[in-house]
């Protein structure tokens, strides 16, 4: 039997508050946001809430659904930044079913820091370095994500080390695992990420890879993985 799929995907911007809080040393700002978006998948010939199991993106069929509701709260405060974030709908369920605890509902977890201005530390929980897309549809290149993006890690915890020339940017990524930011009692995943990002005008070339462990299984094999995007 045919199967029909029509998307409707609405993004709202349910909320953005910005302030610049002022102190003797130098000047912080904090900037808090809360967006939202939700989508109907309609389909015709298949009985299933479930729109393809494989996908972690607007896959509940026949029903209105929140696909995510983001709230973040970044602050900078001279050489130092950080930023907390908490996420709720279809993707969180999905995308982070494997985390422990609140971890299933934190986006985004990091405090970063730069002891020159062309060189950046950062450690916790923070967007992947693979790939071009984001889960926030707004940020994408098109509403629903690709097969690929959709399985490779759209967030992974660990140490970033960045460095940046002119326009280009390198960055050495030390990763508990394949798109994990808990700890199990068996403790961190070991693997290893690599970044090179040169910008031209209104153009982004981004190479990217993976290489380690996904699990503390000691019979699955180490994984490889390389990206080579634009945009």
């Amino acid at each position: 039997m045919r199967h029909i799929r029509l998307s409707l995907i609405l993004h709202i911007a349910i909320g953005a508050l910005h302030g610049v809080v002022h102190s003797t040393e130098s000047e912080t700002k904090e900037r808090f946001a809360l967006r939202g978006e939700g989508y109907l998948n309609v389909a015709d010939g298949h009985d299933r809430k479930i729109a393809r199991p494989f996908l972690v993106s607007q896959n509940s069929n026949n029903i209105p659904s929140i696909n995510l509701l983001l709230s973040s709260l970044n602050i900078q405060s001279g050489q130092w930044q950080g930023e907390v974030s908490g996420l709720l709908g279809t993707y969180a369920n999905q995308n982070l079913s494997a985390e422990i605890g609140p971890f299933r509902n934190i986006g985004s977890l990091w405090l970063a820091h730069k002891p020159k201005d062309d060189i950046e530390i950062l450690i916790g929980v923070y967007p992947s370095h693979i790939g071009l897309e984001s889960p926030i549809s707004m940020e994408c290149m098109t509403p629903t994500r690709s097969i690929v993006a959709d399985n490779t890690p759209y967030y992974q915890s660990g140490i970033r080390l960045r460095y940046e020339t002119g326009n280009d940017a390198f960055a050495l990524h030390l990763l508990n695992g394949w798109q994990r930011s808990s700890l199990d009692k068996e403790g961190v995943i070991p693997a290893f990420g690599y970044e090179y990002v040169k910008t031209h005008e209104d153009m982004n070339l981004r190479i990217s890879g993976f290489i380690g462990s996904v699990s503390h299984d000691a019979s699955e094999s180490i994984r490889y993985h390389q990206h080579v995007g634009a945009k």
